[in-house]
């Protein structure tokens, strides 16, 4: 399960998305949150008048990313995988965001089929951790 999470994370981060005049992965999300956030410029902006919602997808990108990272380590499975749910629906929400964007600005073709991939394996990723967190709990009783 920790390959298909790693293969999960870097699916999420070579997502292509139209910014300006250009495309960019949807890393470069993560480095302009991190970045916006040491400034103390950061705030939550949807606006897609400009690239600030592009702090904001970085956000909840970041966050996912780092629970689903913890959800690798050595915990009890329940924790384990409701950490990966949580962090697997922040990361669907983040491409959520972008796609909007993508689809306001006329940018939807260039990653409709890299997001359409994205959202099928999110899918199944957490069906599988809610069946794995369901047998827990038929255990314990």
């Amino acid at each position: 399960m920790q390959r298909i999470k790693i293969v999960y994370i870097i699916m999420h981060s070579i997502i292509l998305f139209g910014a300006g005049h250009g495309v960019g992965f949807l890393i470069l999300t993560d480095i302009i949150f991190i970045s916006d956030f040491l400034e103390g410029s950061f705030k939550f902006n949807y606006s897609f008048l400009t690239n600030e919602y592009l702090s904001a997808i970085g956000f909840f990108s970041l966050l996912g990313k780092v629970l689903i990272g913890l959800s690798m380590l050595r915990l009890k499975l329940f924790v384990k995988n409701i950490l990966s749910v949580i962090g697997t629906l922040l990361l669907i929400y983040s491409v959520y965001i972008l796609s909007s964007h993508n689809a306001y600005v006329g940018m939807l073709n260039i990653s409709s089929l890299m997001i359409i991939v994205f959202y099928v394996f999110s899918a199944g990723m957490v069906l599988k951790e809610l069946s794995l967190t369901d047998y827990l709990f038929n255990k314990l009783k």
